[in-house]
């Protein structure tokens, strides 16, 4: 064999390893980026670099929760905010009529949202207390939307 188609070989593979590398952190399927980096080499690195991260997957999600516990809280402080953002915009769009369900888990409704922050402040509803608006398919804890949470909280 050729010493330099050898050469080339050998760089194709290392330049596909590097872009499955860069792939993974990037939140990118490796073996996709392991093939068009052997095929494609820097060409393919230099595209891989220029899209921008995916989300990443659930699991990784969890190792890095695991991995990282101070980073949580910069991550809920950003969540907070882009909640706060998403109640802002959806205070400008009519609101529907909620149900709630009290501690003894007696329906009352329909209220509109303004009674469901009194309702909050004033401790007959929690953020484990269930609630139901039209279009749902079926009740949720508070806790369980950060949307509401956050148009509560304001």
């Amino acid at each position: 064999m050729d010493p330099k188609v050898f050469i080339n070989i050998i760089l194709a593979l290392l330049i596909g390893c590097l872009s499955a590398y860069v792939a993974k952190k990037r939140g990118r399927d490796t073996t996709l980026w392991f093939v068009l980096g052997a095929f494609f080499q820097f060409l393919a690195l230099i595209v891989l670099l220029l899209l921008p991260p995916t989300a990443s997957q659930e699991g990784q999600n969890k190792q890095n929760a695991e991995d990282k516990g101070p980073d949580l809280a910069k991550k809920d402080e950003t969540l907070t905010k882009v909640y706060a953002g998403v109640a802002q915009i959806a205070e400008k769009i009519p609101e529907k009529s909620w149900f709630y369900l009290d501690k003894e888990h007696k329906q009352y409704g329909p209220v509109p949202l303004s009674s469901l922050k009194e309702l909050l402040k004033g401790e007959q509803l929690s953020k484990e207390s269930y609630v139901w608006q039209e279009g749902m398919k079926g009740w949720k804890r508070l806790s369980e939307l950060p949307y509401l949470t956050a148009l509560l909280q304001d």
